[in-house]
């Protein structure tokens, strides 16, 4: 039996020949049914732990995609993927990460790429990572990095400048 599977498709289905369909059955208890059901079974859990172990890469670069675009937030992420959020959390959970904490990533680095154009204040920083208000974007940058924008900006360098240091 050829198996084709697309992910990120705007349905879910299962597509059979019609010749397939048309031929009677062998059995009419269900037996043939249910070891089919069975057969796709393990190939879908096969085919989705395949996938669950290199899907974090990809989450990670439309994260960054997404950062470019100035949009952080976990819905768009997952529609852009092609999962529903839930999924999404479950693919991230089970490598160990969180989804909060890959936005959190992807919004600090965009921060201190932005923070090194000194032609940028601090407020414009702000709103293009996605913050409505400078102070509260100071006190996420804060809780990133151990600093002020306007300190990293000055090149004065705190307990760490690395992402994923601030989240142990």
């Amino acid at each position: 039996m050829q198996t084709e599977v697309r992910f990120g498709q705007p349905h879910n289905a299962l597509v059979f020949d019609n010749r397939a369909l048309d031929r009677p059955h062998r059995r009419s208890d269900g037996f043939a049914f249910g070891r089919l059901t069975g057969h796709l079974e393990a190939q879908c859990d096969r085919l989705v732990g395949d996938r669950a172990t290199s899907t974090l890469p990809r989450i990670r670069e439309a994260i960054a995609d997404n950062a470019r675009r100035g949009e952080y937030r976990a819905e768009p992420l997952a529609k852009r993927m092609g999962m529903s959020l839930r999924t999404l959390e479950r693919h991230v959970r089970a490598q160990g990460q969180s989804v909060r904490r890959l936005l959190d990533e992807a919004r600090q680095a965009h921060a201190q790429r932005l923070l090194s154009n000194p032609r940028l204040g601090i407020d414009e920083v702000a709103s293009r990572v996605g913050y409505s208000a400078e102070s509260a974007f100071r006190r996420a940058f804060k809780r990133w990095s151990g600093m002020s924008p306007a300190q990293f900006r000055r090149g004065e360098r705190g307990p760490s400048t690395s992402p994923a240091a601030a989240h142990p």
